[in-house]
């Protein structure tokens, strides 16, 4: 279900610029800024960790079922030439690069910042059918979501995190899928299965989101 600019948890019916709800639920509103290495989409700012990090901005992707951020070793100067071969890089000093980087990905984590972090080692990102591969450093750990509705912020603890360090992947993303992860021997639950059955936010595992793509017919997809 689409509507300009909304990330909706429930049942939900998007109307115009509203989410319309039956019951209990989130809405987490997009932000401002749009990324993407083929489009400009809409995206979600989000905390991740305990201690004080900058925000990340996530998109949605249906076929994850875990959170995947990048995270600072993703962004060093000779990684962002392989981005972005338009940037006169021997022009650059060091931390500009870095940072264009930084901007560009949609912010990094820091695992080694966050007091919460709990460590389940490197293991191949868990997606197989796109015929791109990748790793990540996968741990559990606080995420936060600023809710539009309750103009609060929700936070869910012991969260599946994926921290990428390469550049297979371009940005980070919110998975909304429902199947659980196994390492080694820890069995974890997706974020949106926490969200109805650990916190209660929601009721079910259903949800609405905008893809937000703002060059499509003038204002949305």
């Amino acid at each position: 279900m689409r509507g300009p600019g909304v990330l909706c948890g429930s049942r939900v019916r998007i109307i115009g610029m509203s989410c319309y709800v039956a019951w209990s639920h989130v809405v987490f509103a997009h932000a401002v800024r749009r990324y993407g290495i083929d489009g400009n989409w809409s995206s979600f700012a989000a905390l991740v960790g305990v201690g004080g990090q900058l925000p990340v901005y996530l998109s949605v992707a249906t076929a994850l079922s875990e959170i995947w951020v990048v995270q600072t070793y993703g962004c060093t100067p000779g990684r962002f030439q392989i981005l972005n071969r338009a940037v006169p890089c021997s022009d650059c000093i060091d931390r500009e690069i870095v940072q264009l980087c930084i901007t560009g990905r949609g912010g990094v984590f820091d695992t080694s910042q966050s007091s919460n972090w709990k460590p389940l080692g490197p293991f191949q990102l868990g997606v197989n059918n796109t015929g791109t591969v990748g790793n990540a450093d996968y741990g559990l750990d606080m995420i936060s979501f600023y809710n539009f509705y309750t103009k609060t912020e929700n936070q869910y603890n012991n969260v599946l995190i994926g921290a990428m360090n390469d550049t297979e992947y371009y940005q980070g993303f919110i998975g909304v899928g429902v199947n659980e992860g196994r390492f080694n021997k820890n069995l974890t639950l997706p974020l949106i299965s926490q969200m109805a059955r650990t916190y209660g936010t929601i009721p079910s595992h259903s949800y609405g989101y905008t893809a937000g793509a703002y060059y499509r017919h003038g204002k949305f997809l």
